[in-house]
């Protein structure tokens, strides 16, 4: 499956796995009487974890992204994800192969997501 830049342009097509999950920012509490109590602030938001592997150039392309902040948009099981990388990316090096491939995951903050 696919990363793209934000003109649509492909980055790679080495994604092997992304899965969403919601960002809830929650104040937790427990009563007197022992019971928890939950309050969620504002509405959540969704974070994809996405796991990829990339070219030497195609890591430069990925890294200038994260550079300016700019958005990418990954496309995975039938859906698209488009956001800004979150923190830093986790990329190493994938050993035992005839030119550098690099491998990592990176956290993707999804400000649009819809079905392809």
């Amino acid at each position: 499956m696919p990363i793209y830049d934000e003109n649509d342009v492909l980055i790679t097509q080495g994604v092997s796995m992304a899965l969403s999950h919601p960002d809830v920012i929650e104040i937790k509490n427990r009563t007197l009487d022992g019971k928890y109590h939950v309050q969620t602030i504002g509405t959540a938001g969704t974070l994809l974890d996405v796991e990829a592997s990339f070219t030497h150039a195609q890591k430069l392309i990925f890294e200038t992204i994260k550079r300016a902040s700019g958005e990418i948009k990954v496309v995975f099981d039938g859906r698209y994800y488009i956001g800004v990388i979150d923190g830093q990316p986790s990329l190493s090096r994938i050993p035992n192969v005839d030119f550098p491939m690099f491998g990592g995951s990176f956290t993707l903050m999804v400000n649009e997501e819809g079905v392809v």
